[in-house]
């Protein structure tokens, strides 16, 4: 149960991760801001304003605000992008529940580290990286990826990940597919390696404009617990 668990956690992370910026447009340094409604149920549970800075066509830092239907700042994600492109140097807060997590970097290991409920900071060296066959992603690393490397993923169809899971200082074998392709827009797919697992773990859905570097569409576990602090699965559609 513990297992399964952690892996519903995992799921929260990614859909953090999936939650990227609209395609860059050159120059020195640029901002970009755009929004999106999270749905559950047939009805907005939050909306979330999203700003990527790019420095010299490339990401620098991302960060994303959720927000509740009354206004108010339930938590947020910031990503600084200097050491890794997909394992960013990232902090996530949850306000409501004083919890704190994320990953930085220390004489160029990854550390992840996590606050639960205001209680003392816990860390974790996960090393480097794993190699050039497999993806190491953390936070809104995925997306990014995507933006930059859609054409290996259509190549080779499936990539393995290695998912940091900074809330419990874990690691986890994902695989991004690409399902389809039509109309221009990637159909992708992200789900737990193990296939037994699998059968029991939810996957996530998203859709990509490919020409237009967009993430237009997820569905899946959200990143942001209800108001009990359960689960809560959401459909999330981004406005550019």
């Amino acid at each position: 149960m513990k297992k399964m668990r952690n892996i519903f956690i995992a799921f929260l992370l990614i859909s953090a991760a999936a939650q990227g910026a609209s395609a860059q447009t050159g120059g020195d340094a640029e901002i970009l801001r755009f929004t999106s409604e999270a749905f559950s149920k047939g009805r907005i549970v939050y909306r979330e304003k999203h700003e990527a800075e790019y420095r010299s066509g490339r990401i620098a830092r991302a960060k994303t605000d959720y927000i509740s239907e009354s206004g108010e700042t339930l938590a947020y994600i910031e990503s600084f992008f200097n050491e890794s492109l997909t394992a960013s140097a990232h902090v996530f807060e949850d306000f409501r529940f004083s919890d704190r997590h994320g990953a930085r970097y220390e004489a160029g290991d990854v550390i992840l580290f996590t606050v639960r409920e205001g209680g003392e900071e816990e860390t974790r060296n996960v090393g480097k990286d794993f190699g050039s066959s497999v993806l190491m992603v953390g936070c809104q690393g995925f997306f990014y990826y995507l933006q930059e490397n859609y054409q290996v993923l259509k190549e080779r169809g499936k990539i393995p990940l290695k998912l940091l899971i900074t809330g419990n200082l874990d690691i986890y074998d994902f695989e991004m597919e690409l399902k389809d392709e039509i109309d221009g827009i990637a159909y992708i797919n992200i789900h737990i390696s193990n296939w037994f697992l699998r059968l029991f773990a939810p996957k996530l859905e998203l859709r990509y404009d490919i020409a237009g570097k967009k993430l237009l569409y997820y569905k899946g576990l959200s990143n942001i617990l209800d108001e009990k602090r359960k689960l809560q699965t959401v459909e999330i559609f981004y406005k550019y």
